[in-house]
C-alpha cells in the first residue's frame, strides 16, 4: 500500500484501501473521525492520493470555518473538475438549477428548488461513475455549509448500484463526540468510521525528526510526546517553539513553551511581523483568499507579509490563491484578534467581498449593534440566496438582517421575519417557521404585512391543524390586505385551494382571485386561479372546461409555480383522469412526471404517482396500477409527507380491494380514515371513506359497505361535490343500499345520479346509474324493466374504457337475464363478465360471476380445448409476438394467423390479445410440437 510520508498510521491507510476497494461494488463511505490536529487530514490527503492513483474521479471539498454559513461554498469545489463536461449531459431543470446555485447563471424566472440542484448533484455523480469509479472527498466535514450538506447527503441516499464513495474526516471533542455534521446519507451497512487516533510513540518521534531533524534527544522528544498526548500537529508545534527558543531544556526544567495547542499557536503567530498577522486576519475572514483580494484589503506589502508567513509555515501558495497549513492557524489568528479590530476587517471585506452573501455577512460582524445599512445589505443576501435554491440560507440571513434592524424601522423588521418564516416553511422546518410566525403576528399590528404572515402561517396551519384553522386565518388575512390587490388575489386562492369541505364557498375565492389577478395583469395569479375555478366548476357539476387549464398552461411560461403538484399540467390530468378521459390525462401526468424527476421535487411524488395508480386502476390496468400506489407510498415515507398519507393508502386500498385482497384493503383504507380524521381533512374523509365501503362490499359485508359509503356521501353533499365521477364512490353506495332493502332510499340516491348522469353526459355516471336502476327494478320485481335499464347501462360502456366497471356491469345482466328466464343471454353475460373479472384477475368478483352461471341449471358444455396449431399460435401471442412473427416462426401465412386467434378468443370467451395472457394457463400448457 501506498502512502508516502505518512508516518504510523498503517491501520488508517488500510481502512482507506479496503474503502477504495468497496467503491468498485457500490455505494460506501469511510470517515475519519478525531479530535483537532491529530491527523486527520493526512490520512485523508493519502486516501486523495491513492484514489486518484488508482484512476479514479475524485471531487474533493476542504471548507474551512469561515464559509461553513455560505450557500454552496463546498458543492462548488466538489464540482469544479467536472461540471463542465457534467452539465451538458443534465435535463435543462437539473443544469438550470445547478448553473443558479453555483452563480453560473441569473436566477430569472422561478427560483430552483434546493431538490432541484440536489438531483442535479446526484446526475453529475451517475455520469461520471459510468466511466469509472468516483470519490467525494470532504476533509473537515463539520464545516460544510448546510445546502452542500443536504445535497450530498441527498445524492449519497439515492445511489444505487453506482461505483461512487464517500471519504471524509470529522472533527469531535475528545470524547468520542463528533461535531454535529451532515448525514452522509449512506446506510449504516454501507459506512466504516474509522478514529484516528494519537501517534505512537516510534512515529511521533519520526514525524519530529522529519521535521526538525536530530537536533532534539530522545528524552526531549518523549517530553513532548507526553504533553502532547502523540497529537503530531501539537507536537511538532512543541518542538518548533523549542528551536525558536535555541536551546534544549534540561531534564529536570519545564518546557518553555505555553500550555495547549492554542497557546503554542498562539505563540508561534505573535513571533511574525504586526503586517503579516494583519494580512492573515484578513485572510482568515475569507473563504477563498487570494492574493489579489488580500493585497486590495490591506495594500500594497500584503504579498510579502504573506511570503513571510509562508516561510513560517503558516500559510502556503496556491497560484494566486492562499490557504493556511492548517484549519487551527486560521481560527488562532482570528480568536487572538481584540473584537474591534476583527470588526474593522469585516467591515472592508464587506465593501469588497466578491459575492453578495459574503458582503453582507461580512458588514453583519462589522456591526456591535443595529446597522441598517447592514441589515438591508443581509436583507437581499436572504432573497439572492432563495433564489439560488437555498431557503435554509435565506432564513437565517433574514433572521440577521431582522435582529439588526433599528428600532426606529419596525415594519421593515417584521417584513424580514415574515420573509425568514416563509424561507423557513420552503426549506421545510415547519415547525420553527410556525413559532416564528405565530409569535411575529402577535406583536404585529393590523395591516399588509401582517397579512403576509398570516398567509404563510395559515399555509403551516393547513398541514398541521386542517383546512377550517387555515380557512379562518386566511379570512383574517383577506381583511387586512386591502391595500394590496395582488396579496388579496393570493389570499383568495388559497382559500379556494383549503375549500374542499365547500367546494361553492371554494369556488366564490376562485372566481374572485381570477378577477383580480386579470386586472392585475399577473400571469402567475392568473394561472393559479384559471386552475382553481376548473377544479371548482368541475366538482360542482358545471362540466370540465379544459380550456381554462391549457390557459394555465400558457401562462405558466412566464410565471411557473415551483412545485410540480401545484402546475397547471397535474391539474389537468386529475380533472381528465376523473372525467372518463384516461388517454389525455395520461399525457399530462407523463408531463408533469418527467419534471418531478428531473427537478427533484420529491413532494410532489406521493400525490402525482397516487392519481396515477387511481387513473391505471380504473382503466384495468392493475399490475401498473400496483407499481404506482407503491412508489406513491414509497415516496411518501421518505419525504415525510404527513398532510399527503391519505392519498397514499387511498390507492393502496383502492388497488387491493379491486384484485380481492380484501384484509389489506380494509386496514389501510382504516388507516388512511384514522390519518383523514385526526388532520381534520373532510375531503380525504370521504373519499377513504368510499374506498373503504367498496372493500366491504368486495368482502360481502353490507353493512358495513352501507357504513361507510353512507359516511362518504353524507360529506360529498356537505362539500357540495356534484361531479359523482371525481371519487367514483355514489354508485357503490346505491348498490349497497338496495342490497340492505331500502329501496325507498335507494330510490333518492339514484334520482340524484341519475341527474348528474344528465347534466353532464359523463359515461361512466350514466352507466352506473343504469347498472343501479337495474338492481332496483329487479328488487322491486319489475324485470322487464331491469333488462331494459341494464342494456341501456351496457350501451354507455361502449364509450368507457373501464374494463372492471364494465364487468360489474355484465354480471348484473346475467343476473336480471337469469331472472327473466333468458339463460342463453344470462350465460353469454355472465361468462364475459367471468372472463374479464379473470383476467384482470379479481378473484372474489369471478366468483361472483362463477356462482351465478351455477345457478342457470344448464348442461356443462364439453370443454372447448385448443388444437395443437391454436396452442402454439397463443402461447407466442400471448408472449408480445405480431401475427407477422408468429406467421414466420410456425411457418404459416398472416391469414392463418388470424383466423387461428378468432378461433381462440371464441372459444377462450375473450375479446381482445390484451386478455390472451391471462386466459392461456386456463387452457394448461401447449402441447409439444410433433
Amino acid at each position: 500500500m501506498s502512502g508516502a510520508g505518512v508516518v504510523g498510521r498503517d491501520r488508517e491507510l488500510a481502512a482507506v484501501a479496503a474503502f477504495l476497494d468497496a467503491v468498485r461494488s457500490g455505494p460506501c463511505g469511510l470517515v475519519l473521525e478525531g479530535v483537532a490536529g491529530i491527523g486527520k487530514t493526512t490520512v485523508w490527503s493519502a486516501g486523495v492520493a491513492l484514489a486518484a492513483g488508482r484512476s479514479y474521479t475524485v471531487l474533493p471539498a476542504r471548507p474551512a470555518e469561515s464559509e461553513a454559513t455560505l450557500s454552496f461554498a463546498a458543492l462548488g469545489d466538489l464540482l469544479d473538475g467536472v461540471l463542465d463536461r457534467a452539465l451538458p449531459e443534465l435535463p435543462p431543470p437539473q443544469r438550470r438549477a445547478l448553473e443558479v446555485a453555483l452563480l453560473r447563471a441569473d436566477p430569472g424566472g422561478s427560483p430552483p428548488e434546493q431538490r432541484a440542484v440536489a438531483v442535479a448533484f446526484l446526475g453529475v455523480i451517475r455520469h461520471v461513475a459510468a466511466a469509472g469509479p468516483v470519490v467525494v472527498a470532504v476533509d473537515d466535514l463539520q464545516w460544510l455549509d448546510a445546502p452542500s450538506a443536504r445535497v450530498v447527503e441527498f445524492a449519497l441516499r439515492r445511489l444505487g448500484q453506482e461505483r461512487a464513495g464517500l471519504l471524509a474526516s470529522v472533527r469531535d471533542e475528545g470524547d468520542g463526540r463528533a461535531v454535529s455534521a451532515a448525514g452522509t446519507g449512506l446506510p449504516a451497512g454501507r459506512l466504516s468510521r474509522v478514529r484516528v487516533g494519537p501517534l505512537a510513540l516510534g512515529a511521533f518521534e519520526s514525524a519530529v525528526r522529519a521535521a526538525a531533524g536530530s537536533g532534539l534527544s530522545r528524552l526531549t522528544i518523549r517530553r513532548l510526546f507526553d504533553a502532547s498526548g502523540g497529537n503530531p500537529v501539537y507536537g511538532l508545534e512543541l518542538a518548533a517553539a523549542l528551536q525558536r527558543a535555541g536551546a534544549e531544556p534540561a531534564p529536570e526544567e519545564p518546557l518553555p513553551v505555553p500550555a495547549g495547542l492554542e497557546g503554542v499557536l498562539g505563540a508561534r503567530l505573535a513571533g511574525l511581523p504586526a503586517g503579516a498577522r494583519d494580512v492573515l486576519l484578513v485572510a482568515s475572514c475569507l473563504r477563498s483568499p487570494t492574493t489579489a483580494m488580500l493585497e486590495q484589503a490591506s495594500g500594497p506589502g500584503a504579498v510579502a507579509s504573506l511570503q513571510a508567513a509562508a516561510s513560517h509555515g503558516v500559510v502556503e501558495f496556491d497560484g494566486a490563491g492562499v490557504r493556511f497549513a492548517h484549519p487551527l492557524l486560521a481560527s488562532a489568528i482570528y480568536s487572538g484578534a481584540p473584537p474591534g479590530r476583527r470588526r474593522e476587517v469585516h467591515r472592508r471585506l464587506g465593501e469588497i467581498a466578491p459575492t453578495l452573501e459574503e458582503r453582507a455577512r461580512h458588514l453583519a460582524l462589522s456591526s456591535a449593534g443595529p446597522d441598517e445599512y447592514a441589515a438591508a445589505a443581509l436583507d437581499q443576501a436572504a432573497q439572492a440566496a432563495a433564489t439560488r435554491g437555498a431557503p435554509d440560507v435565506a432564513a437565517e440571513l433574514a433572521e440577521l438582517a431582522s435582529a439588526l434592524t433599528p428600532q426606529d424601522r419596525l415594519p421593515a423588521a417584521w417584513r424580514r421575519r415574515a420573509g425568514a418564516g416563509g424561507y423557513l416553511f420552503r426549506a421545510g422546518d415547519t415547525a420553527r417557521a410556525r413559532r416564528l410566525l405565530e409569535a411575529l403576528v402577535a406583536e404585529m399590528p393590523a395591516g399588509r404585512d401582517r397579512a403576509e404572515a398570516l398567509l404563510v402561517l395559515a399555509t403551516i396551519l393547513h398541514s398541521d391543524e386542517g383546512a377550517p384553522v387555515a380557512i379562518a386565518m386566511l379570512e383574517q388575512a383577506l381583511a387586512e390586505a386591502s391595500a394590496s390587490r395582488a396579496l388579496q388575489a393570493r389570499i383568495h386562492i388559497e382559500i379556494s385551494h383549503f375549500s374542499d369541505n365547500d367546494h361553492p364557498y371554494g369556488a366564490r375565492h376562485a372566481e374572485a382571485g381570477l378577477a383580480l389577478a386579470q386586472h392585475l395583469g399577473d400571469p402567475g395569479l392568473a394561472s393559479e386561479a384559471l386552475v382553481a375555478k376548473m377544479f371548482k366548476d368541475f366538482y360542482l357539476g358545471h362540466g370540465l372546461a379544459v380550456e381554462l387549464g391549457e390557459k394555465a398552461v400558457e401562462l405558466e411560461r412566464e410565471a411557473r409555480p415551483a412545485r410540480v403538484e401545484e402546475r397547471a399540467a397535474m391539474g389537468l390530468g386529475v380533472c381528465l383522469k376523473q372525467a372518463d378521459r384516461f388517454a389525455e390525462a395520461r399525457r399530462w401526468f407523463g408531463q408533469a412526471l418527467r419534471a418531478a424527476r428531473e427537478e427533484g421535487d420529491e413532494s410532489s411524488l406521493p400525490h402525482l404517482l397516487a392519481h396515477l395508480a387511481d387513473l391505471e386502476c380504473w382503466a384495468g390496468n392493475w399490475p401498473a396500477a400496483e407499481r404506482y400506489a407503491a412508489g406513491s407510498w414509497d415516496v411518501a415515507q421518505q419525504v415525510e409527507h404527513r398532510a399527503g398519507r391519505s392519498i397514499p393508502l387511498y390507492v393502496r386500498a383502492l388497488v387491493d380491494a379491486h384484485l380481492g385482497r380484501v384484509d389489506a384493503a380494509r386496514a389501510a383504507a382504516e388507516e388512511g380514515v384514522s390519518v383523514a380524521t385526526t388532520a381534520q381533512d373532510p375531503q380525504m374523509l370521504m373519499v377513504v371513506s368510499g374506498v373503504l365501503g367498496f372493500a366491504e362490499l368486495t368482502a360481502g359485508d353490507l353493512a358495513r359497505a352501507g357504513a361507510s359509503l353512507s359516511r362518504a356521501a353524507d360529506l360529498a353533499d356537505r362539500n357540495g361535490l356534484a361531479e359523482p365521477s371525481a371519487w367514483r364512490f355514489h354508485a357503490n353506495h346505491i348498490e349497497a343500499v338496495i342490497g340492505l332493502g331500502d329501496l325507498d332510499r335507494a330510490e333518492r340516491l339514484l334520482g340524484q345520479l341519475d341527474g348528474w348522469g344528465a347534466a353532464t353526459g359523463r359515461a361512466w355516471t350514466l352507466a352506473t346509474a343504469a347498472r343501479c336502476r337495474a338492481l332496483l327494478l329487479a328488487a322491486r320485481g319489475d324485470t322487464g324493466g331491469a333488462v331494459r335499464a341494464v342494456e341501456q347501462a351496457i350501451r354507455h360502456h361502449q364509450r368507457l374504457a373501464m374494463p372492471f366497471e364494465l364487468a360489474r356491469t355484465l354480471l348484473v345482466a346475467g343476473q336480471v337475464q337469469r331472472r327473466a328466464k333468458h339463460k342463453r343471454a344470462a350465460k353469454e353475460h355472465l361468462q364475459r363478465a367471468q372472463g374479464i373479472f379473470e383476467s384482470l384477475p379479481s378473484p372474489p368478483w369471478a366468483g361472483r360471476a362463477r356462482s351465478e352461471l351455477s345457478r342457470l341449471g344448464l348442461r356443462p358444455p364439453a370443454p372447448l380445448t385448443l388444437t395443437a396449431t391454436e396452442e402454439r399460435v397463443a402461447a407466442l401471442a400471448a408472449s408480445g409476438h405480431t401475427n407477422r412473427q408468429v406467421a414466420q416462426a410456425l411457418f404459416l401465412s398472416p391469414r392463418t394467423v388470424e383466423d387461428n386467434l378468432a378461433r381462440i378468443y371464441r372459444k377462450l370467451g375473450i375479446t381482445s390479445r390484451a386478455e390472451l395472457g391471462a386466459a392461456m394457463p386456463r387452457t394448461g400448457p401447449p402441447r409439444p410440437t410433433p
